[in-house]
């Protein structure tokens, strides 16, 4: 912050009398990595430290917190009694609380020229492999004045009244505070975070939805070939042709991941396909149809090389291959989709001529319109 005096006094207009008012600082340099045998951490530290460094952030305002706050104005209470330093340790906890810290930062560091976005993924897919021990028990971090057990599957929460803010970032308690929460080894799935999950689910739906979207092609061929008048030989080329210029878009969007990440290319692959599905249904003649496809295929081949190095390269090394099977599963759950909507939605239409096999593709875009307008983007 530049002014941290005039912050405080902004914060303190919009504190109810009463109030608490908490504030947390990562001091990069100080690091405990390196005696605690975490050359990875010790690493990223010392990059959040040049980075701040080069952006001339200040590091070290929980130590003046309190000469701010009389600078502001402000008549603290209670005034420092005694120190608890809380650790961030190891565990799921302390990698979450990391990584976060590290994405925050990453536009600064790209920007600066001191890391990749590539490079600090992978230094993140190490530091969580450096944090979390490999059985799966995560510890978590308190700060109490009794000993809890470590093995303690619950989560409490300090009764009210029990936490008083402490003038530079901490606090005291009269009773037992948790900073996070206990993971005890369990399933394999139960140890993928949420954000993993997310990058998961984001491609796998869109290799579901690419596999609707060109299997549903199989079922209506033959209405296709009469209502063009053309060969077996012809109307095979427009399956022929999107696989064709799959490599075309896996190329564009592969080239486009590395450049300026995954999730954009992956979006746009999505969204390009889905509408070239839709535009098909309106096709006027076989070779409308043919270069509707052959566009089609491009955002096809983009969707699966832009989706899969985005879910992979968020989850753990010990788990990448297991995902990347889920993920292959994708495709069948797209066919089964296809069959399902011939199946039920095909007979409603094919009554009139030449509209069953338009409103087949017409339906295409609706699995992307609903993925493309998750708020979430999940």
């Amino acid at each position: 912050m530049s002014d941290p005096t005039a912050t405080l006094r902004q914060i303190a207009e919009r504190i109810r009398p009463g109030g608490i008012v908490a504030f947390h600082e990562l001091d990069g340099r100080v690091t405990t990595a390196p005696a605690m045998n975490q050359p990875v951490l010790a690493r990223l530290q010392d990059l959040f430290a040049r980075t701040f460094e080069r952006s001339g952030a200040r590091m070290e305002l929980g130590a003046e917190l309190y000469s701010r706050m009389l600078d502001a104005g402000l008549d603290p209470d209670p005034k420092p009694l005694a120190e608890i330093a809380v650790h961030i340790g190891n565990g799921e906890v302390a990698y979450r609380r990391w990584a976060q810290f590290a994405r925050s930062l990453l536009p600064k560091i790209v920007e600066y020229g001191l890391a990749t976005e590539k490079d600090m993924l992978d230094a993140l897919d190490q530091l969580r492999d450096e944090l979390v021990p490999a059985r799966g028990f995560t510890p978590f971090v308190v700060a109490h004045d009794r000993p809890v057990g470590s093995q303690a599957r619950h989560r409490r929460a300090a009764p009210a009244g029990a936490i008083r803010m402490k003038l530079g970032g901490s606090f005291q308690a009269s009773g037992p505070v948790f900073v996070g929460d206990a993971q005890i080894a369990g399933p394999w799935y139960r140890q993928i975070s949420p954000e993993q999950w997310r990058a998961f689910w984001a491609t796998f739906l869109g290799w579901v939805v690419d596999a609707f979207d060109f299997n549903i092609l199989a079922f209506i061929l033959i209405d296709i070939q009469k209502s063009f008048s053309v060969d077996r030989a012809l109307v095979g080329a427009l399956g022929t042709i999107t696989l064709a210029t799959r490599v075309v878009g896996g190329i564009a969007a592969g080239t486009a991941a590395d450049k300026i990440g995954r999730k954009l290319p992956l979006m746009v692959s999505i969204l390009w396909f889905s509408l070239f599905a839709f535009l098909s249904g309106f096709s006027r003649s076989y070779a409308m149809l043919f270069v509707l496809r052959a566009l089609f295929g491009i955002g096809m081949g983009g969707e699966w090389a832009a989706g899969t190095p985005l879910a992979l390269e968020h989850w753990p090394a010990r788990f990448r291959g297991l995902a990347s099977g889920m993920l292959q599963g994708g495709w069948n759950w797209g066919y089964l989709l296809a069959a399902a909507a011939f199946q039920f939605i095909y007979p409603i239409f094919s009554a009139t001529p030449q509209l069953g096999w338009r409103v087949m593709f017409w339906i295409a875009i609706l699995p992307a319109f609903a993925y493309a307008m998750d708020p979430h983007g999940r």
